[in-house]
């Protein structure tokens, strides 16, 4: 059982408070920490009906006066601001059951005592991406690119909330809020059973090189901003979108967020994938296909038909199989390079840019 209220105390001590999200797809069958957010099941949670207890979801309409029959009310303020909460359907019983996420919140309390619904809107998406970064490695090691059926839901979402976001805040002091409201997105989230996480996958993610970028240098923090970018092109709403996303993600692997042709970027990123100089010619080759390439006077590099001429890569791979296939593919270069980066977070870009140098040199001497 995980104790809601121990870590409530914890939080408070420090001038924290704490949230409840709920999530969608996303099985866990034990209380699970990742990267600072709780994920657990509802029922796994002791004190929870006594946290929810402190949170106020009330929607009130203060009576100002009358005007011959009609009642004449005050709709600004905090008056407002619950309204706008409750209109977004958002209520306790979204905690009854599935999956939670329990977060700590960093704020200026008094000042959230005057929130508008827009600000308690920005705070709740910005726990929402809190908790959603907390699974960047959970997907990387879970989840694929072809299959967007495995991806858990957005934080802050449940079942038929059509793109609402709702959670409860509880701050150190006063009485906590149940909010909610909508924000628009891009990402899309396919139907499927989503992201199951077994108590011997969490002991494997914790292990994982990925868990040391907490402990992090400059090849670290690339590492774990890749780490995100990897979670954004899996929730892509096309196969177009998803196609540009992991290439921009390659040439951020490759240069970090120096600009430089992908050309160049190949050179950086081959290394991490050849074993030999064959291997190291054919995937050039492949990685050509992938950007930039012309044959007999016609461009045939994706990023280039997809960036410069308008084509989709619907139509350039019309066949579901094909572009299954490049996700899969592609992925598998991702995962390799991440890993290799995920192995050295303290290293510095510079020494990681050497190793690759030098490793590119071995290839070619064992030619």
């Amino acid at each position: 059982m995980f104790d809601i209220l121990s870590l409530y105390n914890d939080c408070a001590a420090k001038q924290l408070g704490l949230a409840v999200l709920p999530i969608e797809r996303l099985l866990l069958y034990e209380p699970a920490e990742i990267d600072g957010v709780w994920f657990s099941p509802a029922d796994k949670i002791c004190g929870l009906d006594i946290f929810l207890d402190e949170v106020d979801d009330r929607a009130f309409y203060p009576i100002e006066g009358t005007c011959g029959d009609q009642v004449v009310v005050n709709l600004t303020g905090d008056s407002l601001r619950r309204i706008n909460s409750k209109s977004s359907k958002v209520s306790k019983e979204i905690f009854d059951d599935g999956t939670l996420v329990v977060c700590p919140v960093s704020a200026d309390w008094e000042l959230f005592k005057i929130f508008s619904h827009a600000d308690d809107v920005s705070l709740l998406i910005s726990l929402s991406e809190r908790a959603s970064s907390a699974l960047d490695i959970p997907r990387f090691l879970y989840c694929s690119l072809d299959i967007p059926e495995q991806l858990p839901g957005i934080p802050g979402q449940w079942k038929d909330s059509h793109g609402i976001f709702g959670g409860a805040i509880l701050g150190p002091t006063e009485k906590g809020r149940l909010i909610g409201g909508r924000k628009t997105s891009t990402i899309s989230v396919a139907g499927g059973l989503g992201l199951e996480l077994t108590p011997l996958e969490i002991l494997a993610l914790r292990k994982h090189d990925c868990a040391k970028l907490q402990q992090r240098g400059e090849v670290g923090e690339i590492s774990r901003h890749a780490l995100k970018l990897l979670s954004k092109a899996m929730y892509s709403s096309s196969d177009t979108l998803k196609y540009i996303s992991i290439i921009a993600l390659m040439e951020y692997l490759g240069t970090g967020p120096q600009y430089t042709k992908f050309e160049e970027v190949k050179k950086k990123l081959l290394p991490h994938l050849a074993r030999n100089l064959d291997e190291y010619r054919r995937l050039a080759a492949r990685f050509q296909i992938f950007t930039s390439h012309n044959q007999d006077g016609r461009h045939v590099g994706y990023r280039h038909r997809i960036i410069h001429e308008g084509d989709l890569l619907e139509e350039i791979l019309p066949e579901d199989k094909q572009r299954k296939d490049l996700f899969k593919e592609l992925q598998r270069y991702v995962e390799k390079i991440l890993s290799d980066m995920c192995g050295q977070p303290e290293m510095k870009f510079e020494e990681l840019q050497n190793w690759r140098a030098s490793r590119t040199q071995e290839i070619n001497r064992n030619a």
